[in-house]
C-alpha cells in the first residue's frame, strides 16, 4: 500500500540507500598485483606466470600450450586417418 501511495518517496529513499551503500566502492583498497590477492599462496599458476613473464617479456600476455610426443618404436602403432580414434579415448 505504501509503495502505491508514495512512489516518489520510495524512489528517492531507494536512490539514497543506493548512493550510501555505493560510496564504499570509492574507498576500496588497490593492489599492485591482483593475481596474488585472489590466488592461494605458493600456487603453481603464480610461479608459472612469473616464469612466463621472464621468458616472454611483453605486455600482450602469454598463452601456453603443453604438448607431449609419445615415443613409438613400432610404426604400425601410429594411427592413420586422424587422431580421434577409439584407442585415443
Amino acid at each position: 500500500m505504501t509503495l502505491a501511495r508514495h512512489p516518489c518517496k520510495i524512489f528517492w529513499i531507494s536512490f539514497l540507500v543506493f548512493i550510501i551503500l555505493s560510496s564504499g566502492m570509492a574507498k576500496r583498497e588497490g593492489f599492485e598485483n591482483e593475481q596474488e590477492v585472489w590466488t592461494p599462496a605458493d600456487n603453481p599458476s603464480i610461479k608459472d606466470a612469473k616464469r612466463a613473464g621472464e621468458m616472454f617479456p611483453s605486455k600482450g600476455g602469454f598463452i601456453g600450450i603443453l604438448g607431449e610426443v609419445k615415443d613409438i618404436d613400432d610404426e604400425s602403432k601410429i594411427p592413420t586417418g586422424g587422431i580421434l580414434t577409439k584407442a585415443a579415448f
